[in-house]
């Protein structure tokens, strides 16, 4: 591990690829990450792998809005099927 974190450039995290360590927030570094769109994003890379571990593929916010349009009109359909869902508190 180098000092400011884990080196991480050059992974792929769904449809984003960390490209080089950002600023800082706290004591936590921000990543800049390119999307398979060509747009840059920074993100804290734990959350970016914490989407993927809950089966998330993370994006440019452009790629999401895009997504829940595709969703929403019909043009993709989703299996929900397969997914689990946790029950929200009372």
């Amino acid at each position: 591990m180098s000092r400011g974190g884990v080196k991480i450039a050059g992974q792929r995290f769904g449809r984003l690829v960390a490209v080089k360590r950002g600023g800082k927030i706290g004591s936590t570094y921000k990543w800049e990450f390119e999307c398979d769109c060509g747009r840059t994003v920074e993100r804290v890379p734990s959350h970016v792998r914490g989407s993927v571990l809950a089966g998330a593929s993370p994006c440019c916010q452009v790629c999401i809005s895009a997504n829940h349009y595709e969703i929403l009109n019909g043009v993709v359909e989703i299996d929900i099927s397969t997914k689990k869902y946790k029950m929200l508190s009372r």
